[in-house]
């Protein structure tokens, strides 16, 4: 994850700033998410005493968790989304500007190119901000555990550390079968 997030930026330049706002963004609304642990934790301790006073707090956080989650993801989107063309325009038109040189014949023979681009243009923010919100909800959801019971919630971290493992396993798959991939769509378009 973090190796994928740290290529992007290399080749992010100015929009290095949206992209972290837009990951900030994303695990602060991922904390907003896991509030409604917080107030089923709040009705559980007190479930045989249950008062209105304590639902009406459990109401009051469920309400901060919805607008907390609405407001970040609004701030994410505002940031990230315009953010992969941001990155992607300049190679757009380093290949608008090689392509004017290129004799007639080489559109007809060859691929244009523009396929690849407009896939990272498309999921590159969208892979950053599943990655960062989906790794910061299941810490959180983990770390809430350990309020309800600490053996659980250590089983849960423990759970979270291998899956983190199998997804830097299968991205290093993906990383070896990617050029046969991109050399099967060349061939195609």
């Amino acid at each position: 994850m973090f190796e994928m997030i740290s290529r992007i930026y290399q080749i992010a330049g100015s929009s290095r700033k949206k992209i972290t706002v837009g990951i900030l963004c994303n695990i602060l609304k991922s904390f907003f998410q896991s509030f409604m642990m917080l107030s089923v934790f709040l009705i559980m301790l007190n479930l045989d005493t249950l008062t209105s006073s304590i639902i009406l707090k459990a109401v009051i956080i469920i309400l901060i968790s919805i607008l907390g989650r609405f407001f970040f993801q609004w701030m994410s989107d505002r940031t990230m989304s315009g953010t992969g063309y941001d990155i992607f325009r300049d190679y757009r038109l380093e290949i608008g500007e090689r392509l004017k040189q290129a004799p007639m014949g080489y559109f007809s023979e060859q691929n244009l190119g523009t396929t690849t681009i407009a896939d990272l243009e498309g999921y590159s923010m969208m892979a950053i901000e599943q990655m960062t919100s989906g790794v910061a909800m299941a810490f959180l959801m983990s770390f809430m555990m350990f309020f309800f019971n600490p053996i659980i919630g250590t089983l849960s971290m423990i759970g979270l550390v291998i899956g983190l493992t199998v997804l830097r396993l299968v991205r290093q798959r993906a990383a070896e079968h990617s050029p046969i991939y991109q050399a099967a769509q060349e061939n195609l378009v």
